[in-house]
């Protein structure tokens, strides 16, 4: 794939800290493709049992009657609170990608200037459909002359699996940490980007992945999305629920 071109919207910064601790990097297996419903799918760790709790301003839980953004986030497209069985009750984040179009649908922020960001949400797809679409992460814009591009550190979905992808630039390489989980009940998800030591850790259901941070990635460049930041190939809809979003110093 060749590098894909930055998406550039305007974002606010400003969220308490909580602490969540990196993990050990480690591997994964490719999960199966299909316009299916994820309830059909094997492999994912979820805590689908019991609610938890979400205070503002550390957690966004989409609960407001009429939600809309508090000054933290930005919504870009079909991003809706909807009712029904959130991790905290009543509501959780749906993000629908329809069929045959090139619809994006996600909310996004800036980070604080601090030396690391912690990000986490619980994740569940709803309907599992066809081609590339980026789910959660973060995005670095860097230029090449006067061309934009963005360097990621992300859960997408490609090439028929779940993966982390990581790269990107004007030099267009990413790579790809195939993953076993398939999102079919509330997963865990946790990103913490360590500028200070210029590392990631993500860790996505029972799998964790590290490495090396992206250069082009600072509080100043780094943004963090929840949704479909990127859609390519979409010819069955999707429909993926978010709920207790963080993002903040750990």
């Amino acid at each position: 794939m060749g590098a894909r071109l930055c998406a550039c919207f305007v974002l606010v910064a400003g969220c308490s800290s909580f602490g969540v601790a990196p993990g050990d990097p480690d591997g994964g297996s490719a999960s199966p493709d299909g316009g299916a419903d994820a309830s059909t799918l094997d492999g994912s760790a979820a805590d689908a049992s019991a609610s938890e709790a979400c205070v503002a301003p550390t957690c966004e839980g989409f609960d407001l009657a009429t939600w809309a953004p508090d000054g933290h986030w930005n919504v870009e497209g079909a991003a809706v609170a909807v009712a029904g069985d959130g991790v905290s009750p009543p509501n959780a984040l749906q993000v629908s990608v329809p069929a045959n179009t090139a619809a994006l649908a996600f909310i996004a922020r800036d980070v604080p200037s601090a030396p690391a960001i912690v990000i986490r949400t619980r994740l569940r797809v709803e309907k599992l459909g066809t081609g590339s679409v980026d789910l959660f992460g973060v995005r670095c814009s860097s230029k090449a002359g006067a061309t934009s591009y963005e360097t990621s550190v992300l859960l997408t979905r490609e090439g028929g699996s779940f993966a982390v992808q990581t790269g990107g630039g004007d030099a267009g390489a990413y790579h790809y940490d195939n993953l076993t989980t398939a999102f079919g009940e509330w997963t865990p998800v946790t990103l913490v980007a360590s500028f200070a030591e210029a590392k990631y850790s993500f860790q996505i259901g029972t799998q964790t992945f590290g490495g090396s941070l992206p250069a082009a990635c600072t509080p100043a460049t780094l943004n963090v999305f929840v949704g479909a930041v990127y859609v390519a190939g979409v010819t069955s809809s999707w429909d993926v629920r978010f709920d207790n979003v963080e993002a903040a110093p750990p």
